[in-house]
């Protein structure tokens, strides 16, 4: 379709007609480490204060949706308030607080690490989207662990033009199965 009216000159649209897209949503079950920092964190002070509108409800969920995305994804402070409540392994990297090995710390990545090699071989080409780019970080290791080349934008690429150069490699290269 044109559109004139967009500063006088006809804009060309293009066609999705004979674009397929398929949207799949999994409602994934936390794995036993997850479901133990999770429930330990709902025991804090930091929840109970949240609770009754004493303390940030937003900062107690954004916990919660970190230890729901990947373990290593809280931080320091948080790993503190639920080490009264269970003992977390310690991984010794300042950044990350749940430590142990990928495979037990986001039922998420273990899903992608299954999904994507099969969705590959079948010729398909998948968007992996997250609102985190340490989540980002980590879809990244296991994607390059499964050795598929991918694209990748995220909050760290401010510039319009290089995030299009992105956009437009992955739509020009059928050879590159994840974005």
């Amino acid at each position: 379709s044109t559109s004139p009216e967009a500063g006088g000159a006809a804009e060309v649209l293009p066609s999705l007609e004979n674009v397929r897209k398929n949207d799949l949503v999994v409602w994934l079950k936390m794995n036993r480490q997850q479901q133990n920092l999770y429930m330990s964190f709902l025991q804090t002070e930091s929840v109970f204060r949240a609770l009754n509108n004493t303390g940030s409800a937003l900062a107690a969920l954004s916990v919660l949706k970190k230890i729901c995305d990947h373990t290593d994804l809280i931080t320091n402070n948080a790993a503190n308030q639920i080490s009264t409540q269970i003992k977390v392994p310690s991984s010794g990297d300042d950044d990350s607080a749940a430590g142990g090995r990928d495979e037990d710390q986001s039922c998420k990545i273990d899903f992608l690490l299954q999904l994507l090699p099969e969705l590959h071989s079948k010729g398909h080409r998948t968007l992996v989207f997250s609102q985190s780019r340490q989540m980002l970080d980590r879809v990244q290791k296991a994607v390059e662990g499964l050795e598929l080349a991918f694209c990748r934008i995220d909050g760290s690429i401010s510039s319009i033009e290089r995030r299009q150069e992105e956009v437009d490699r992955f739509k020009r290269n059928d050879e590159i199965p994840v974005f």
